[in-house]
């Protein structure tokens, strides 16, 4: 027994046979020769990755509408142009043939990435097509075909949303009769006509499937790359970036967009000046949610079309145009969005041709159809008291009371600030210096390089002058600038049919002068200010005339092309900021 139990104990380190340790020999030396071999280890490593990256890609194309992909695109994107611009931008690039060059590449590279990633990033990318202030003439020119029709998504994704939106149903069964075929496709929605089945014609607005998906994606990758690009190059955008953000949340949301269009509708109703001359589509509230609008349907002409708007009018079956004057179209958007700025305080901030319909009344007298209600500032009444006095101010040329404004907005810069507000110039900015104390004018004999890099340096302090106190900085100019700038190439486009900046200043002398929040005793100084005003308006309105002679004798652009030159001029020369002549020219 104590045999066995030795024997036993031992076992384990007795030798084993011949059998058992051959097969022992051959699976160790099988599984230490796969593990130990460097080509089988890179192999499986890289099996798995490429399978986990497969998966993961999948997931996100299939269940998160791509959303990672194309942030991981948009960080990509950043970081390459953001080291292009930290080794490059320089006199003497050592890796770019010039600035230009720079600027030309970096912008193709945004283009390409926010029309890859669609959606929101279009939106964007129209919103940097009206920054002329701040950006290089090569992305100006780039981002301005951003104004054109988005591509349209597939008639199953439009169904799926209906779907979604309204308890299963199919789109013949909440519509009646829908086209299947968008008539026109923006950034996050498309609009289908239908008929519903009493008969009426109606728009229905559709936002793309991926959006709701893609929107806080896109949200958190434009505030990261802007909060990059304010370290990097010393510019103050991210400030900015919560209340742009803010906005374009909004206009995803189409209940928001049928809320801006009915407010507006009524503000149109209360005021004589307006009532009549502008139409805003009714809205179906039972057949809208947060992802589908319905409205009225609206047969117009667009602002852009010159030929349909005045030739002439046939009746209307006749095939001829509207026979209206471009000058009464103008006068009549300038109009409205003067009170909207001055009146209201709530403004629409993407007044492009594409949004603006024009038809002719029983009157024969042109109507505007404003479309697209998504995009909105509303202005605090003390802001939109202190921009009407703004503006009056400046063409009163008040410029203690201009000055009062700007350091309350915490603007370092009054002349550049008000030449920006205007769209035209503004002071005397002949003997501004650079950042580097040179005098303007004397970079004659430099090379195009360096002389785009004195620009490009001048313009980054000039836009820190402007945003000067980023805390103090009212967040609803950064619309504001943006629909002015709409309104002023708008007339432009069409001619410069009508004096724009001083039936904006009269709007904002008359608002103040009507204001029931403003004392009693104030408004009857307004009142006299507003007379005052007028009569100093007759000198704006002087420059108009010798500006349209010329223009008709065929010795100018109209006055919005002569003020642009001059702004371009000045532009150029104090400020390094180079200004595309249209945005909407793609």
């Amino acid at each position: 027994m104590t045999t066995l139990v030795v024997l036993q104990k031992f076992a384990a380190k007795w030798p084993p046979s011949l059998l058992n340790m051959n097969k022992q020999v051959s699976r160790s030396f099988s599984s230490s020769s796969r593990r130990s071999s460097p080509n089988f280890s890179r192999l499986r490593r890289t099996t798995y990755l490429g399978l986990g990256l497969g998966i993961a890609y999948y997931a996100d194309e299939r269940f998160n509408a791509s959303s990672l992909s194309r942030t991981l695109r948009t960080f990509g994107t950043g970081a390459v142009i953001a080291l292009d611009y930290k080794i490059n931008f320089q006199v003497h690039p050592p890796f770019a043939e010039s600035i230009i060059a720079l600027h030309e590449r970096n912008a193709e590279r945004v283009y390409a990435l926010l029309r890859a990633n669609g959606g929101l990033y279009l939106k964007i990318g129209q919103a940097i097509a009206m920054q002329s202030a701040i950006l290089p003439l090569e992305f100006q020119k780039r981002f301005a075909r951003f104004y054109d029709d988005a591509p349209q998504n597939e008639w199953e994704d439009v169904v799926r949303v209906i779907r979604e939106e309204f308890d299963g149903r199919s789109p013949e069964q909440v519509f009646g009769a829908i086209e299947n075929t968008a008539r026109a496709s923006a950034s996050i929605a498309q609009v289908h006509y239908a008929v519903l089945p009493n008969g009426q014609k109606v728009a229905v607005k559709v936002q793309k499937r991926e959006i709701a998906q893609q929107v806080d994606w896109d949200l958190w990758a434009f505030g990261a790359i802007m909060y990059l690009y304010t370290k990097f190059f010393d510019i103050p955008l991210y400030p900015m970036v919560p209340y742009i953000s803010q906005r374009l949340l909004l206009e995803t949301n189409f209940t928001n967009e049928a809320d801006n269009a009915e407010r507006t509708a009524v503000n149109i109703e209360s005021e004589p000046r307006l009532r009549g001359r502008v139409h805003i589509p009714v809205v179906y509230r039972n057949l809208t949610t947060k992802r589908i609008m319905t409205a009225e349907w609206i047969d117009g002409i667009r602002l852009s079309d010159k030929e349909a708007l005045t030739a002439s009018w046939k009746g209307v079956k006749g095939g001829g145009g509207l026979g209206v004057r471009l000058a009464d179209v103008m006068k009549t958007l300038v109009d409205l969005i003067s009170a909207q700025i001055f009146v209201w305080g709530d403004v629409h901030c993407d007044p492009h041709p594409g949004n603006v319909l024009i038809r002719r009344s029983p009157s024969g007298a042109p109507q505007l159809v404003l479309l697209d209600h998504g995009l909105y500032v509303r202005l605090e009444p003390a802001l939109r008291r202190q921009y009407a006095s703004f503006w009056r101010a400046l063409l009163a040329l008040d410029n203690k009371e201009l000055q009062r404004i700007s350091s309350a907005w915490g603007v370092r810069n009054t002349d550049a600030f008000a030449s920006a507000t205007l769209m035209r110039p503004y002071g005397d900015t002949a003997q501004l210096l650079n950042d580097a104390g040179v005098p303007v004018g004397e970079h004659e004999d430099e090379s195009a390089s360096e002389r785009a890099f004195v620009m490009q340096q001048r313009m980054r302090a000039s836009i820190s002058d402007i945003l000067g106190d980023e805390r103090a900085w009212p967040r609803a100019l950064i619309f504001l600038g943006r629909t002015i700038r709409m309104l002023q190439a708008n007339n432009q486009m069409l001619g410069s049919p009508v004096n724009r900046v001083g039936i904006m200043g009269a709007w904002a002398a008359r608002a103040l002068a009507d204001d029931p929040g403003i004392p009693r005793a104030e408004r009857w100084l307004n009142w006299w200010r507003h007379i005052l005003f007028r009569l100093a308006l007759l000198a704006s309105d002087g420059a108009w005339y010798v500006s349209r002679v010329r223009q008709v004798l065929g010795f100018g652009g109209g006055m919005e092309r002569d003020v642009e030159e001059a702004v371009r001029a000045i532009a150029k020369r104090n400020f390094g900021v180079e200004l595309n002549h249209d945005p909407f020219d793609g």
